[in-house]
Formats: C-alpha cells, structure tokens, sequence
C-alpha cells in the first residue's frame, strides 16, 4: 500500500503540479481479497506473517463497501460509502471529524459495490485539487 501511495501521489503533483505539497492521503480500513499469497523468498517461518508473504500481482477485490471510493462533495464534505461495519464506520467518522470534514454514508452495497465499484466510479468524478 506504501508503494501505492507513493505511485499515485507522484502521478498526481506530476498531473497537477500546482497541488504538489498539499495533497494529503488519509488511511482508512479495508479488507481485500484475492489470489492467494506468495511466500517471500528467504522469509523466516519465525516472522510475523505480513513479512513472511507478499500480496499476489493481478486483481484484488474489496469485502466490503470501502472508503477509498469517497466522493468530495465540497467543502471539507466527503459522501463515504458505508462500509456495513460499525467499527469500521465509527472509526471513519473519527478520522474526518478529526480532519474537520463533514461525513455523510451512503449504502452502495447493492448497486455499486456488487458491481465491482463505488461512489467515484459511478459518479466518473475526478478529485481536482484548488490550493
């Protein structure tokens, strides 16, 4: 995921430069599935298991609704979907409450989430940074 993040972040100041240094990513919960893992080569059998395997290349899949497909619908507003997780949803609402953003959930299970998408692939919306 650090990877990631540092992937899109690039792409992102490279795309729109004059938001390099104000783009903040917020780290939120999910649980992915997939392919099974891969045993990293020369991993102790003693090491915790996130150091022992590495995640399989090729198509992950989301369990549940997830937060990584928000929707900024203003002015420190996000519409989330929600993630039918009560933890999971009051843990997001302590983050953007924290961050001073508004947070509305909306229920996509059933016709984006089952889909394979969410809130920004249905909407086509595209995040534009106004520094």
């Amino acid at each position: 995921m650090d990877v990631t993040k540092k992937t899109i972040l690039s792409k992102l100041e490279q795309r729109l430069p004059q938001c390099k240094g104000s783009i903040q990513m917020i780290d939120v919960p999910n649980i992915f599935y997939g392919d099974e893992t891969e045993p990293k080569p020369g991993a102790s059998a003693t090491a915790p298991i996130a150091d022992r395997y590495d995640l399989p290349d090729g198509q992950i899949s989301s369990v549940l609704p997830n937060p990584t497909n928000s929707l900024n619908v203003g002015q420190n507003a996000v519409l989330v979907p929600h993630p039918q997780n009560n933890a999971f949803a009051k843990y997001l609402g302590f983050i953007f409450n924290s961050l001073g953003v508004k947070l509305k959930f909306e229920d996509t299970s059933d016709y984006a989430h089952l889909g394979d998408g969410n809130l920004h692939c249905i909407t086509h919306a595209v995040p534009i940074c106004r520094p």
